[in-house]
């Protein structure tokens, strides 16, 4: 079963990054957030069978932060897939922005692991939001040569890691009532620009744990611009189908969390839908 066509090349990458998209313009000024932690589950599914297992933890404390994301196959999809996801980034807030400063992939397919490093520089405060961000890359072991056309590193510059992404859109204005995000998403080895338009409100498809009953809905665009294989676009045209999103505040934490996410794939529609939430006090240090 070849469900890695979507997830590890494509959807891992803007996954995360596509759980966002809701709220205030990035850059807008906020009042300092209390320390914090919040660990959600999803569950990935095809035809209704589990194939996938998701986990999001995000922590933060004095202007600092920290975010997880780990995936791995499950149930049947086991026998013939030992594909793994291990991201982390970390960073810090300033002035309303956020400024990655370290961001690590460990993935593994077909029983080999690749280790990706992004490190931003370290510039902080104004002097960091007036500079041009070119972020240094390391792949390790170092994929064929000609396997993928590189990404310019104009199309470097100025991006977020999947994961900053996605903390940048959790945690913007609690009264959002549209969706209304735009992300340049650069994973290491492909960019990505994510767009989310506003499609309406519906009855959240996941209850309880602290969420709200009505969720806003999306469409998710993405913008395949570089590092991307001829197959990939052979075997997903361009332009891709919009995937549709759900997202419901969570009282405790003030954070709007994506709760369901659906896909259209060449192998029929994908759904990820959280299935476990908590929350509490943390630091990101």
């Amino acid at each position: 079963m070849r469900m890695t066509f979507r997830f590890a090349p494509l959807a891992a990458a803007i996954w995360v990054a596509a759980l966002t998209g809701w709220g205030m313009p990035a850059g807008a000024a906020e009042p300092a957030r209390p320390a914090g932690k919040i660990e959600a589950e999803y569950q990935i599914t095809w035809m209704g069978i589990a194939v996938y297992s998701a986990r999001l933890v995000a922590t933060w404390q004095d202007g600092r932060y920290r975010m997880q994301f780990g995936a791995a196959a499950v149930g049947i999809a086991r026998l013939g897939n030992h594909t793994t996801i291990a991201w982390e980034t970390r960073g810090r807030m300033a002035k309303g922005a956020l400024q990655p400063e370290l961001f690590e992939q460990a993935n593994t397919f077909r029983r080999q692991t690749r280790r990706i490093t992004i490190a931003y520089p370290g510039t902080v405060g104004a002097a960091a939001l007036r500079a041009v961000v070119m972020p240094a890359v390391s792949v390790m072991p170092p994929e064929s040569p000609g396997k993928r056309p590189a990404v310019p590193d104009a199309l470097k510059a100025d991006t977020l890691d999947p994961l900053s992404a996605t903390f940048a859109a959790v945690t913007m204005a609690p009264n959002a009532t549209a969706c209304r995000y735009a992300a340049q998403v650069f994973e290491g080895l492909r960019r990505t620009d994510v767009r989310l338009e506003h499609e309406g409100t519906e009855r959240a498809p996941v209850r309880g744990a602290g969420l709200d009953r009505e969720s806003l809905v999306c469409l998710l665009h993405a913008k395949r611009l570089a590092g991307y294989e001829e197959k990939h676009f052979r075997q997903n045209p361009e332009p891709l189908p919009p995937a549709k999103l759900w997202v419901a505040k969570h009282a405790d934490s003030g954070l709007w969390l994506p709760v369901q996410l659906r896909f259209e794939s060449s192998y029929g529609p994908i759904y990820a839908r959280l299935v476990r939430l908590e929350s509490g006090t943390g630091g990101g240090k």
